[in-house]
């Protein structure tokens, strides 16, 4: 079982998007993966998306980074657990820290695995819809 975290009410204080997760043979092995930034919130209220092994869910905006990618604006692939490392892919824009100054998040709405017959090896997809920011005049 998985469950993911963001914050309360918007971008509010210090807190990471959060994956807590438990097996369901051993009930205690409680096991959690958080974005590295402050920010990150996982807000997609569909929860986590399953490709198994896998598990994938979609961060937004990070905070004070100093420049460096910690997680945020993009789609995280974690392993059983929920564990990631490096070595998994993860899916995001070039563009992440204009993305987390102007807090226009991909990470709106959770992750979809959707499945493409007929694309063999690669049949299924992980999908995500990104927050976009409109003006108006």
């Amino acid at each position: 079982m998985y469950v993911a975290y963001s914050a309360y009410v918007g971008d509010c204080g210090n807190y990471h998007g959060w994956v807590c997760g438990r097996g369901h043979h051993n009930p205690s092995n409680v096991m959690a993966w958080a974005t590295t930034a402050i920010g990150g919130g996982i807000w997609g209220h569909g929860g986590v998306a399953v490709m198994a092994p896998n598990t994938f869910v979609v961060t937004g905006n990070t905070f004070n980074t100093g420049g460096n990618w910690m997680g945020g604006e993009a789609i995280i692939r974690l392993q059983a657990g929920p564990v990631w490392t490096v070595s998994l892919p993860t899916l995001g824009p070039t563009n992440w820290l204009s993305l987390d100054n102007s807090d226009t998040d991909v990470g709106g709405v959770s992750a979809t695995v959707i499945d493409v017959p007929g694309r063999g090896h690669a049949s299924q997809l992980v999908l995500r819809l990104a927050k976009i920011a409109t003006r108006t005049s």
